[in-house]
């Protein structure tokens, strides 16, 4: 069922997902988010996971994590998507 296009770790942790039929998978890559969607577990992404923790008192602000996943940890974020997450963080 899952395809043979994902890599290992997206593959198994959306069976395990499944299999215990968590609340949601954290990932990222269309095609695993796809996958999981298809067989019924719930998707969360990194930028889902920081508007939680925000909205729960947990980051005071998200601003600068997304600097630092960027120009620190070379995660790509398109301008009109960061935009977007701090619009919906309310910064």
């Amino acid at each position: 069922m899952l395809v043979k296009s994902l890599d290992k770790g997206e593959s198994e942790a959306i069976i395990l997902s499944y299999e215990l039929q968590a609340d949601f998978v954290m990932i990222d890559e269309r095609k695993g988010r796809r996958t999981a969607q298809e067989m019924g577990v719930k998707t969360i992404g990194l930028m889902g996971i920081l508007i939680k923790a925000k909205n729960q008192g947990l980051l005071e602000k998200i601003a600068p994590v997304l600097e630092d996943l960027t120009q620190v940890a070379g995660f790509w974020i398109s301008d009109k998507l960061k935009e977007e997450i701090l619009i919906l963080a309310g910064e």
